[in-house]
Formats: C-alpha cells, sequence, structure tokens
C-alpha cells in the first residue's frame, strides 16, 4: 500500500507545498507548531483544497469528497456524538465483519465503555474509541494528528503500544502527527520533516532524525542509534533482549522468545564509564569498544561497538565529560543505558 502526494494548497496568506510518498508502517509527520501539518492532513482528507494529486495504491482521489478517499483521520479531540453510546458510535459508519469490530474492541479494552455516553469517558479512553472507530470504518490509510496530546505517561504509553499492535494486526499505513521524540522513536518507521508549509526531507526515521535539518528546525540534541538483538527470558515484566551475549532489559510486550527485536536508543540516553559501574539504578550496562569520536560545537559523539557483535550505540557526552574521561578510539568503556524503546518484532 502507499499513499503519493504533491500539492500547493493555500495556508494562511502563504502557499503550502508537500511532496512524499509513504508505504506500509507508520511514518511520522514531524515539524514545530504552526508548520502546517494539520493543514495538510485536511488536505489529504478532502477537508480543504489543494491543487496537484494525491494517489491511494495508485488510485488518485484528489477531486472525490472526504467520504469517497477512504483516508481515516483522528484528530486532537475525538469528534465522537454525545447523543449516542460509545458502541454506536463506532459501529455508526463500521464496514468491517462484526466479529472483526469485536476484535478491534477487545484490542483496546474498551468493551466494558460500550454502553457509556462519550461525556462519561476519561481522555484516553475517548482517544481509543476514536481510533477504534477509525479503523472500523476500514480505511485504506489513516491519519492521527497529535493523538496522544493531553494524555500522562501511562496512558500515552498504551496508546502507542494500541497504535502500534493496530498497525502489525490490520496493516494499514499511517501517518502520526507529533513533535514529541518519545512518540517517533516508539512507533515510526519512516519520517517527513515539514517546516513553514512545505515538506522538506522524507526518508527512514533514522536517516531524517540525524539530519542537519532536522536539528536545525526541531533544535534536537541527541543522535539516534538502532541495534538488533534477540528476545530472551523474562523477569519482573521485563524482557532480556540479548547481544553478543550481552543483555539489555526492556519492556515485556509480548514478544516471543527468540524473536528479532528491534531496538531505539537516543544518544544522550547513553553515558559512558572507564571502568565497571557499581550500586547503580541504571541495569543496562554493556561492555564496548570506542570506534571514533567526533567532536560537535557544544558536545562529543562518541561511536562504540558493543562486545561480542557489530551492532554500534553512539553515546553524546559534554566536552568536559571527554577531557576528564581521557577517551581514546580502541578503548574499552562501559555503556550506561538509561532508556530503549522497542519499535519492530519479526517473529523467526
Amino acid at each position: 500500500m502507499s499513499l503519493s502526494v504533491d500539492l500547493t494548497w493555500q495556508l494562511g496568506t502563504t502557499e503550502g507545498h508537500a511532496s512524499f510518498e509513504v508505504q506500509s508502517g507508520i511514518t511520522v509527520l514531524m515539524g514545530k507548531s504552526g508548520a502546517g501539518k494539520t493543514s495538510l492532513a485536511r488536505t489529504i482528507c478532502g477537508l480543504e483544497k489543494a491543487n496537484g494529486h494525491i494517489k491511494l495504491q495508485g488510485r488518485d482521489v484528489s477531486n472525490l469528497s472526504p467520504e469517497e478517499r477512504s483516508i481515516g483521520l483522528v484528530m486532537q479531540k475525538p469528534a465522537l456524538f454525545p447523543t449516542m453510546s460509545v458502541e454506536e458510535n463506532i459501529r455508526l459508519s463500521a464496514q468491517l465483519q462484526p466479529k472483526d469490530i469485536d476484535q478491534l474492541i477487545e484490542l483496546a479494552d474498551i468493551k466494558h465503555l460500550l454502553k457509556r455516553p462519550p461525556q462519561n469517558l476519561s481522555g484516553g479512553e475517548s482517544k481509543r474509541v476514536a481510533l477504534v472507530r477509525a479503523i472500523a470504518a476500514d480505511p485504506k490509510f489513516l491519519i492521527l494528528d497529535e493523538p496522544l496530546t493531553g494524555l500522562d505517561t501511562s496512558r500515552r504509553n498504551a496508546m502507542l503500544q494500541l497504535i502500534r499492535e493496530i498497525n502489525r494486526k490490520h496493516q494499514i499505513p499511517m501517518l502520526l502527527i507529533t513533535h514529541q521524540l518519545e512518540e517517533m522513536i516508539a512507533v515510526a518507521d519512516n519520517a517527513i520533516l515539514m517546516d513553514a508549509g512545505r515538506t522538506l526531507l522524507s526518508g527512514s526515521l533514522t536517516d531524517i532524525l540525524n539530519a542537519s535539518e532536522t536539528c536545525e528546525v526541531l533544535g534536537l540534541n541527541s543522535t539516534l542509534s538502532i541495534i538488533t538483538a534477540s528476545a530472551a527470558h523474562r523477569d519482573d515484566g521485563l524482557l532480556a533482549a540479548e547481544i553478543g551475549g550481552q543483555t539489555i532489559w526492556v519492556k515485556d510486550e509480548g514478544e516471543k522468545e527468540n524473536s528479532a527485536l528491534t531496538l531505539r536508543i537516543l544518544a544522550n540516553d547513553v553515558a559512558l564509564a572507564t571502568s565497571p559501574a557499581e550500586n547503580t539504578s541504571i541495569q543496562n550496562i554493556l561492555e564496548a569498544e570506542i570506534i571514533e569520536i567526533v567532536q560537535a560545537p557544544k558536545s562529543v559523539n562518541v561511536q562504540c561497538r558493543i562486545e561480542g557483535s557489530s551492532e554500534h550505540i553512539t553515546s553524546q557526552i559534554t566536552e568536559r565529560a571527554y577531557r576528564n574521561l581521557t577517551l581514546r578510539t580502541g578503548q574499552k568503556i562501559y555503556l550506561l543505558i538509561k532508556a530503549v524503546a522497542i519499535k519492530d518484532v519479526h517473529n523467526n
């Protein structure tokens, strides 16, 4: 499945322009507030006029009504009908078979909410209902416009997991609009950078996040490392991900043992030690070797190879820390990893 976009449209007093192609998986549309992300989403859905083309699976939908485009939109504020129950909202425009909708309701854990009116839902509940309603309409493409805004950490994490599971099970390409780095690295495969009404870059999430244009536009100060690990045993709600005979503990999301995991680690979430760290709350400590040191204007990026593997992790440290540690290439080092996000699970 693919969505091809080449559009110009009126964006306030200026003209917006977007040109990109989205394949399967989840693509994040990133940019500062006011960049035109929501306006672009509305244009793709047919809610705002534009010139150019929108092709969905090779079919030009540019001149079709919003209802005919088969492109779903979940907005920041769920537009649920207040005079209908949750179940009535979901089934109103549903195209999926009833048994498939029931499975979707179970997946989203909203079965106990079906008889409630929308005004009796919490923010997280209403967002889950809006997502289920959009999927029940059987769209060929789904746009999520800041779907996690206003949620606390636990509800945000639950919503991210739901988005990822729906994408896996229903194979619906998604465009996720967000400016939150944590949300990007948790779910996205690819990315589009937008600024001042124009799309500037598109490609893999890693390439776009590490591009100088992205750092400048979003003010990012950390690069991203992506490594492959193997799911091993479980303990206390955590999953052991093995890399070269070493272990990284990650959140257990039900992955099968021995399945391949793709882990994402921000460079500024990796501290360095020249000797084994003791009495620390950080559980993920890996032995590695420094293979490259790159000095940036205000920091130093230290690229390391994990012992026993060919996987690389970059640590971003201050110039002062670099001087105090007297680091050099070829040196043995210990990586203290503060946070890890799992993206893909490929069952062997």
